[in-house]
């Protein structure tokens, strides 16, 4: 990729890092998904199902979430872990959204307010900004704010509070 891109998103974000996730299947090395709630929907177009799906081959995946209490983020807990084994990690202070994906030499990130469920996908009023660029973190500054998300992500993951599934 030889340029880079950030975008407004105001519908579909999720549906749109899933297609891109999608694309870039076979080359994502390291993966992401930090939302407080996780849901998952029966029927064409669920983000839940094509990330599980663009993301089983995936060798470094991480989920943080908050621990499940209903019934609905448990089952899309179950769905996560049968069909992609990502490591799990709840921390029940968690507020941020975001989601990376880091491919042979593309990064993409989407930061914002959508929760991973298919009602911020498709019905709430949601805001998320996409980054894509290249893997290189000195090429542009994109590319060095797109390192800094990593960066914030891997702090999340080694939180005191976040808890190892």
């Amino acid at each position: 990729m030889g340029s880079s891109q950030i975008e407004v998103v105001t519908s579909g974000a999720l549906s749109r890092f899933g297609e891109v996730a999608w694309a870039n299947r076979h080359r994502v090395h390291r993966a992401w998904l930090i939302s407080p709630w996780i849901g998952t929907s029966t029927g064409r177009g669920d983000p839940l199902s094509y990330l599980t799906e663009a993301l089983a081959g995936c060798a470094h995946f991480w989920v943080l979430t908050r621990e499940p209490t209903s019934d609905w983020h448990a089952n899309a807990m179950k769905v996560l872990r049968a069909n992609a084994s990502p490591a799990v990690l709840y921390n029940d202070d968690l507020h941020a959204k975001l989601y990376l994906l880091d491919c042979n030499g593309f990064r993409y990130a989407l930061l914002g307010s959508p929760n991973l469920t298919p009602r911020a996908n498709k019905v709430n009023r949601e805001l998320a900004i996409e980054f894509k660029s290249t893997a290189d973190p000195n090429a542009n500054r994109l590319a060095d704010v797109i390192e800094e998300l990593i960066a914030f992500a891997s702090v999340l993951l080694q939180d005191p509070d976040s808890r190892l599934q």
